[in-house]
């Protein structure tokens, strides 16, 4: 099965589709490495392993969206934009139906300058249950609004942060890799498989969580926060989360590395691509919260609390490289994935 994430092996600045299914064709079979030196093992580990978090604040209307999506005139969203296979339905946004090598994507329509956020996420990823799919969905925060491109939807030449849900269910051998969640972060360069160390530098934190075909609503909380990005899972909607991925101080190692030095001004969104096995990837709702009055002075406006309920064993986070069904470099697809999308504006 094709995947989205044909991702850091890409070379898809600007090709045209004709060109980019080309040079996916004749890439090399890989192993993605998905797991940095920077992001300490967070995830769930046992009982303790859930946390409450403080509510998020106010989010400014042109910053969110939610349903009833009937309600926007003309389905026009005010402050996004959106296009690709994305639709509007009543209770959701739909940016990808299970079909075949297509995409979607919404994005807010102008910049943001912002130092600290949070980014919370409603969302459901399902589809065939008895094949492994060729699938991904993206959160992003970066300079350039999004072209569309083979990396979940996006351009791989981004500068930013993505947070990346990659559902593709089997490796090149044929075993199963659950679902993971991924960061990465890009200074406008193109990230290319090819320079396999590179392509490990861009990586900042993994963990696995088996979002997929869920009976219930996924949320996700993303904080970026005095130069710390964190991530945080609830998979049982029942508003107690998971720890997902939590980096060092990033605006220090910017200082000797700018990839790591996110922007102050950017552009949120969300995009979603499937392959030649294709899930279905809706957005419920999603706010952005600006966190940088309550970041200030080093201050954790999230104050995660750790509770003792038990996390049920079907739905725990785990850490990348955990053990050995949870590896830090999982296989990828290498089947071609032909894109079918317009970009922003066109």
């Amino acid at each position: 099965p094709a995947h989205p994430q044909l991702a850091a092996r890409l070379h898809c600045d600007r090709l045209t589709m004709a060109a980019l299914a080309a040079a996916l064709m004749s890439a090399d079979a890989s192993v993605l490495a998905l797991s940095g030196p920077l992001s300490p093992a967070t995830a769930g580990k046992g009982a303790d392993a859930q946390v409450d978090l403080t509510p998020m604040p106010y989010s400014p209307p042109k910053l969110s969206f939610s349903n009833p999506y009937k309600a926007y005139a003309g389905g026009n969203i005010p402050g996004w934009e959106y296009g690709g296979e994305t639709s509007l339905n009543n209770d959701y946004i739909m940016l990808t139906t299970a079909t075949s090598n297509k995409l979607g994507w919404i994005w807010t329509t102008e910049p943001i300058e912002i130092d600290d956020w949070e980014v919370q996420l409603e969302f459901h990823i399902g589809g065939d249950p008895r094949q492994s799919t060729g699938g991904g969905m993206a959160v992003w925060f970066t300079e350039q609004q999004g072209r569309a491109g083979a990396m979940y939807g996006q351009s791989d030449d981004f500068r930013g942060v993505g947070i990346l849900f990659d559902s593709y269910g089997g490796g090149e051998s044929g075993e199963r890799v659950e679902p993971f969640v991924v960061a990465v972060l890009n200074d406008g360069t193109s990230i290319d498989e090819g320079a396999h160390e590179q392509a490990v530098e861009h990586q900042v934190g993994i963990c696995y969580a088996a979002y997929r075909n869920l009976k219930n609503i996924v949320r996700a909380r993303i904080a970026w926060t005095n130069g710390q990005l964190r991530v945080w899972l609830d998979l049982t909607s029942s508003n107690h989360f998971q720890p997902c991925i939590e980096t060092v101080n990033l605006r220090e190692l910017a200082k000797q590395d700018k990839r790591y030095d996110l922007p102050r001004v950017g552009h949120f969104g969300v995009t979603a691509m499937t392959g030649a096995h294709a899930d279905t990837h809706v957005v419920y709702s999603l706010a952005v919260a600006n966190l940088t009055g309550a970041a200030r002075d080093g201050a954790d406006p999230l104050a995660p609390t750790p509770i003792s309920d038990q996390v049920p064993d079907d739905v725990r986070v785990h850490a990348g490289g955990e053990d050995a069904a949870h590896p830090e470099r999982p296989a990828v697809a290498t089947d071609p994935t032909v894109l079918e999308a317009h970009l922003p504006g066109e």
